[in-house]
């Protein structure tokens, strides 16, 4: 359909705006109303952009003067003219855009009105008539809200419209119109209890409040808008004891005390009121998971118990926990998932309460429970005592596929080095290094250094395939996007890729990053090539974006120009403008208490968070802050790049415990925050990656950093 009014001329578009045909154009505008009903017959108008052209290009000229002849000019292509002409367009449409939506936050549709043909082909269209929508929702606007979803329903602000459409709604009992326009793929928990609600109130009364009993019956508190219809399941006894003991033990298992003496108004018979009471003494005292006596059915709620006693109990008694297990696990049938559950727990309690060799023993007994975090954790608790020799014999008896994993090829080789002087042995140890060094990696980058062999970046970069680039690229969504990063509206361009993307699949992820990296939306490319599990296209997923000012810092600090790469490469993907959980901003992702700290050491003006957002400044005090762990930590990498990610004092605290004995391999495998040293690993073996990019000849690690024991 098209989506400009058509004419024959542009007198024709004078006289037409001149007249009460622009009333028409503006007041459905004013109004809160959509233009044209879907299906309404649209006439076109020229746009600025158009009239400021000629109306013709004449194709002949006269020679010269009297001679009567005439001769063809040269002209540009009409394919060069169109994508001139909509270069234009779009460069006006993103100004009217920026005052269009300004002046809607302000409250004023004056400016929409005048722009508003020449922004309907804009991508950013339907969040100007959500703006325009949203400022007065009111009942009235119905048409308006119903031309939205018809029209824009793909676009993410479109849950949020349809969010507070539903709220209104429901606030003034509009049920039959709620239920209408209720979406069950985008609701939130508050909003499925407000449909059960509605659907109660339209006459489904016993369907809702059958639906509605899962959403009471979780083991957490829910939104305060179920009130209203959690109160109807309790006025029409719906609540029956056993589904209230159902939420109860739910809430109790998970810690969640004060709903579950909520619950227990509920539990009226004796049983249950024992049961309840015996189950509160089992998460109080957990030694009570003993008592076989009131344990001994098989039930489902007995099962769940159990192995939340066992489980507690280990950090107390790992040796009674096992006991209890290994009698339960006789007389009841526990899932594997549970054991699963359980097995960490014991593992670790007899280790840290000194049973080592029952930990480890009781581990290769139930070998095909343990998952891998368990695997590495057994690992490093090893390398942490240097046992060596029952490392070696250990990481053998893993199961094939783990065993051949890099990390645990690594770690058998240097347990074979630390454990043998046979001239077999040491060569069988090589062999495994140099293997690994082909592996673009941290151990294959460890392992080139034990063999001296060159490090290996192992690239394969993706088969451009630009027509599918380009389709996607000028998908309405990816011009969505685009539209809102060139209006700083990251925030809002993230939520539009997100829901683009989110159902991709390989091939199509590899496209989008394809598409990203073409646009410099760095993050977004390197999500992609992550979600595709593509890795050895090394450009795409190691951009350098800011360089000149990377450079600067780094030259001013005499720093390593790829370990500021590599930190803001793994700290934010280059993203300049995120805020991680905890609070820290930006590219280097500094928290304002530390960049207020840096600025005021090093005298750098600093005047708010908010500039944490500035490429530069964040550059500036990210960089000077690493240059101060550095310094303090002696310029060994490793450590001031821990102290980056989790604190100089904790840093400090760790070293502490080593005190000084281990080699930087082994000081980073048992770092014992999981974050911290994944971190680590990364930003070693990124800056790695970036040396290769810049065409430097850049070692892993300092001889003088391999050397010190940490």
């Amino acid at each position: 359909m098209s989506i400009f009014f058509a004419v024959h001329s542009f007198s024709h578009v004078r006289s037409f705006l001149s007249g009460r045909h622009f009333l028409y154009l503006l007041l459905p505008l004013v109004l809160g109303y959509p233009l044209f009903a879907r299906g309404e017959l649209q006439i076109e108008v020229k746009t600025q952009v158009q009239t400021e052209l000629p109306t013709e290009l004449p194709t002949e000229v006269p020679t010269e003067a009297g001679s009567g002849a005439s001769k063809a000019i040269e002209t540009p292509s009409s394919t060069n003219i169109v994508a001139a002409d909509s270069a234009r367009l779009l460069t006006l449409q993103r100004q009217y855009y920026k005052e269009v939506n300004k002046d809607l936050q302000r409250g004023s549709t004056v400016s929409f009105a005048r722009h508003h043909d020449s922004l309907k082909s804009y991508p950013l269209y339907p969040y100007l008539q959500y703006s325009l929508i949203s400022r007065q929702l009111k009942l009235s606007n119905r048409q308006a809200v119903d031309y939205f979803f018809s029209n824009f329903n793909a676009v993410p602000v479109a849950r949020t419209l349809r969010k507070r459409w539903l709220q209104l709604l429901y606030s003034r009992q509009r049920w039959q119109l709620f239920l209408s326009y209720y979406e069950p793929t985008t609701a939130a928990t508050a909003q499925q209890c407000q449909y059960q609600y509605a659907r109660y109130k339209s006459g489904q009364r016993e369907a809702a409040l059958l639906d509605a009993l899962p959403l009471w019956n979780v083991g957490k508190s829910q939104p305060s808008a179920c009130d209203p219809l959690f109160k109807l399941l309790i006025d029409k006894d719906k609540i029956t004891e056993a589904i209230a003991w159902q939420r109860y033990t739910q809430a109790l298992l998970n810690h969640k005390f004060q709903l579950a003496r909520y619950l227990e108004r509920f539990l009226v018979d004796k049983t249950y009121r024992d049961k309840a009471a015996f189950f509160l003494a089992v998460d109080r005292k957990p030694a009570r998971v003993g008592d076989y006596t009131l344990l001994g059915e098989d039930s489902a709620d007995n099962r769940a118990i159990i192995e939340h006693g066992i489980r507690h109990l280990a950090k107390q008694s790992a040796t009674a926990a096992l006991k209890h297990w290994a009698r339960y696990r006789q007389s009841h049938h526990f899932d594997e998932a549970a054991q699963r559950r359980v097995l960490p727990q014991l593992v670790k309690g007899l280790h840290k309460q000194g049973y080592d060799t029952v930990a480890l023993a009781y581990l290769n007994d139930n070998m095909a429970l343990a998952n891998s975090k368990l695997l590495e954790w057994q690992l490093r608790t090893l390398l942490r005592a240097e046992k060596w020799l029952v490392l070696k014999e250990w990481i053998s008896a893993l199961p094939e596929p783990i065993r051949r994993e890099q990390r645990w090829r690594y770690w058998q080789a240097r347990a074979q080095l630390m454990t043998s002087s046979d001239a077999d042995v040491i060569d069988r140890a090589k062999t495994t290094f140099r293997e690994l060094s082909r592996f673009r990696s941290i151990y294959g980058f460890l392992s080139s250094d034990r063999v001296g062999n060159p490090y290996r970046m192992a690239e394969n970069p993706l088969l451009t395939k630009a027509s599918a680039v380009d389709t996607l690229a000028n998908s309405a969504a990816m011009l969505r996007v685009r539209e809102l990063f060139v209006q700083g509206k990251n925030l809002s361009a993230r939520r539009e890729w997100y829901q683009t993307s989110k159902n991709f699949t390989p091939e199509q992820w590899l496209v989008a990053a394809q598409v990203a990296h073409r646009q410099q939306w760095h993050p977004q490319a390197v999500i992609a090539m992550s979600q595709a599990s593509y890795w050895d296209d090394i450009d795409i997923r190691f951009p350098r974006p800011y360089r000149p000012a990377f450079e600067k810092h780094a030259n001013t600090l005499d720093l390593p120009l790829t370990l500021l790469f590599a930190i803001s490469r793994q700290e934010s993907a280059f993203a300049a403008d995120v805020t991680s959980p905890a609070g820290a901003r930006g590219l280097m992702q500094l928290m304002p208490a530390t960049a207020k700290q840096v600025a005021r050491r090093h005298n750098i003006r600093y005047k708010s968070r908010q500039q944490l957002f500035e490429p530069e400044k964040n550059i500036s005090l990210g960089s000077r802050y690493f240059k101060d762990m550095m310094l303090r930590f002696d310029d060994n990498r490793i450590l001031s790049i821990a102290a980056y990610n989790a604190g100089p004092h904790r840093v400090a605290s760790w070293r502490k415990k080593t005190a000084g004995k281990l080699p930087h391999d082994v000081w980073v495998e048992i770092i014992p925050y999981s974050e911290t040293r994944q971190y680590v690993q990364n930003v070693l073996a990124y800056a790695l990656i970036f040396a290769h990019h810049l065409e430097l000849n850049q070692p892993l690690l300092s001889p003088a950093e391999k050397q010190q024991l940490l």
